[in-house]
């Protein structure tokens, strides 16, 4: 099993970091291969919306280190993607690499069926978590991924997280519970 964890903060020791550690300590259990990745430690440039052929022909103009990202994401069976509510939706550097992954789309849906999932921390309640969360089942969605919820038991949409300052995530133990259960449905789908 080969899990990629992708944090969209802009910061490596946010909220949205303490969720996927979460996540990762129950993968430890099965021995899968987790990777997080911090776009906090990635410049990203934004797409400049080439034409199909010419992504398909030349790849991305960009050499910012996304390429690695994305082959680390075709490699993958499962795809975390994680964010903090930025003014009701996702973090910038997140939209940036989402935006990048068109190439994998025009090279023939590369990301097609690998299993999905989100997990979004904001400051308050009903503070855009649900249309962060859509946001990413969007991209998931466009690239033909398979999308699961945190399973039995409550089966929301994914992860939501409340929490405003840096560790105050570890006070939510709903987020923190919900978390743990995204991972168990990931592996059950995976299995």
């Amino acid at each position: 099993m080969k899990i990629i964890a992708i944090n969209g903060s802009h910061k490596n020791n946010g909220n949205t970091k303490i969720l996927l550690e979460e996540v990762r300590k129950e993968f430890n259990e099965v021995n899968a291969d987790f990777e997080e990745i911090d776009l906090a430690d990635l410049d990203i440039s934004y797409c400049q919306a080439h034409s199909r052929e010419f992504c398909r022909e030349k790849g991305c103009v960009y050499k910012d280190g996304v390429d690695k990202v994305l082959n680390k994401m075709i490699r993958a069976d499962a795809i975390i993607v994680g964010s903090p509510v930025y003014m009701g939706s996702l973090s910038g550097k997140l939209k940036a690499l989402i935006d990048r992954t068109v190439i994998l789309r025009r090279k023939d849906f590369l990301l097609r069926k690998k299993v999905g999932a989100a997990i979004v921390v904001g400051a308050a309640q009903g503070g855009g978590q649900e249309c962060t969360l859509r946001s990413i089942h969007d991209f998931m969605l466009v690239q033909d991924m398979t999308i699961v919820s945190d399973g039995k038991g409550s089966s929301h949409f994914g992860v939501v997280g409340v929490a405003g300052e840096a560790g105050e995530i570890k006070s939510d133990k709903y987020a923190l519970e919900t978390a743990k259960n995204l991972a168990r449905r990931i592996i059950e789908e995976l299995k």
